[in-house]
């Protein structure tokens, strides 16, 4: 058992076993309630999980590229892209544009990663890149436009009722993030993911394959947007350009904040979750207080400067999914 012989061993104790970041969720939820108690009522809260749904989903995606030590800037933007061609392939092709979508993402995320390795530019710059086309495309595929999507082909919509208390969109994004989560913890692929996080070159010559190791990771995460680009279709029922741009800030928040280092190797899919569900808490406060949704991404922006300013010297000897 650990002995705690000063407050800063205590909070990076808790830090490297990942409970601050539930702790944070307790003290949150414990003022809305006392600020005002039917914001957390059943109803609250099952909206909440609906609207948290998607952004687990790209946050989960976004984790597994940070634990890499690298990041992803086009996440959220690749998203609206998927959205977008998600709408026009529904309206036009029916449920038969689904494996297709999930095929041109895989490839998406193989390219990334691709490009990423074998030209040894950084990450943020491929992201940063993928983001300006994902926009782009986006912008001439719409024509800067809203496209409704017919109510036949809306599959996902279903996923977005509560026969319970827990929406059914959320239930099936917590279990693909709870596969996700199982993978990088108890398989050697995970352990190879986390290797590369801590040390792309030890690993290399420890004898693992970086180069498909790292090229799965990536199409795993564009597979995850892409599902989340169909719940978003379910959700919303139109597709713009920007229409999952709002994203980018809060997931990458949720990944931090969950306390998932952002140097790489350290973290996981069960702490994402935890941030995840900071961050929708978090938002529900701000509509309290009626801060605008203008001024939102600089709250998430600070939330995102201390976070890392807090993990980024974290002791790299407890891992914990």
């Amino acid at each position: 058992m650990m002995e705690i012989k000063n407050p800063n061993h205590f909070f990076a104790f808790l830090r490297q076993k990942g409970i601050s970041s539930l702790i944070v969720l307790i003290v949150l939820v414990g003022i809305l309630l006392l600020v005002k108690p039917e914001s957390m009522s059943l109803s609250s809260i099952s909206s909440l999980m609906d609207q948290a749904s998607i952004l687990l989903l790209l946050a989960s995606a976004q984790c597994i590229i940070i634990i890499m030590g690298r990041i992803d800037l086009a996440n959220a933007t690749f998203c609206s892209l998927l959205t977008v061609i998600t709408a026009l392939s529904l309206n036009s092709f029916g449920f038969l544009a689904i494996p297709v979508l999930i095929v041109f993402a895989i490839f998406v995320g193989f390219l990334q990663s691709w490009l990423h390795q074998i030209f040894q530019v950084p990450s943020f710059v491929i992201s940063l890149a993928f983001l300006g086309i994902a926009s782009g495309c986006a912008l001439v595929l719409t024509s800067a436009s809203t496209i409704l999507v017919k109510p036949n082909v809306r599959f996902t919509k279903v996923l977005f009722s509560s026969p319970g208390d827990i929406p059914i969109s959320f239930m099936l994004s917590l279990f693909i993030v709870g596969i996700l989560g199982f993978l990088l913890a108890k398989t050697p692929w995970g352990r190879a993911v986390r290797a590369i996080g801590f040390n792309q070159r030890a690993s290399t010559y420890s004898g693992i394959n970086t180069f498909w190791v790292m090229s799965s990771a990536f199409m795993v995460a564009t597979t995850l947007i892409a599902i989340a680009s169909t719940l978003n279709v379910g959700y919303l029922g139109t597709a713009s350009a920007s229409i999952a741009d709002s994203y980018l800030l809060p997931g990458i928040a949720a990944v931090v904040v969950g306390g998932t280092s952002i140097a790489g190797g350290i973290g996981g899919i069960g702490r994402t979750v935890w941030g995840v569900l900071i961050i929708s808490v978090l938002r529900i406060g701000m509509d309290l207080l009626h801060i605008s949704q203008n001024v939102q991404p600089v709250v998430y922006g600070i939330i995102i400067i201390l976070a890392i300013a807090l993990t980024v010297d974290r002791s790299r000897v407890s891992i914990v999914a």
